[in-house]
């Protein structure tokens, strides 16, 4: 009677024993299911914060392409009102010149007469 209560105290530590194993080994892995479930998070956090940046950055550069284009257009407003001025000037001064020649041939014909 004394063995087979041995026995049945021994089974009973043994019993015991592998629920404890069981509950470290469940501690264990909740541990390792919470650094996972935080390391995805952190990894998801990550990508969103570079999914943004890359978002800020093409805003940026397409303002950048946007003021670029505008400064070319003004450029060429610009050298085309440039254009103008001189085409204008240029035709005052031809102007200029023909009404001397022909002051200068009506001054000679005068001359003559």
């Amino acid at each position: 009677a004394e063995e087979k209560a041995a026995k049945k105290a021994e089974k009973e530590a043994e019993k015991l024993e592998a629920e404890e194993a069981a509950a470290r080994d469940g501690a264990a892995l909740s541990i390792q299911r919470a650094a996972r479930e935080k390391g995805a998070k952190k990894e998801l956090a990550s990508r969103k914060e570079a999914k943004a940046e890359a978002h800020r950055r093409a805003e940026q550069e397409r303002v950048e392409q946007e003021e670029s284009g505008a400064a070319v257009a003004i450029q060429k407003v610009t050298r085309k009102s440039q254009a103008k001025k001189q085409v204008a000037a240029k035709r005052q001064e031809r102007q200029e010149q023909i009404e001397a020649e022909a002051a200068a041939a009506a001054a000679a014909a005068k001359a003559e007469a």
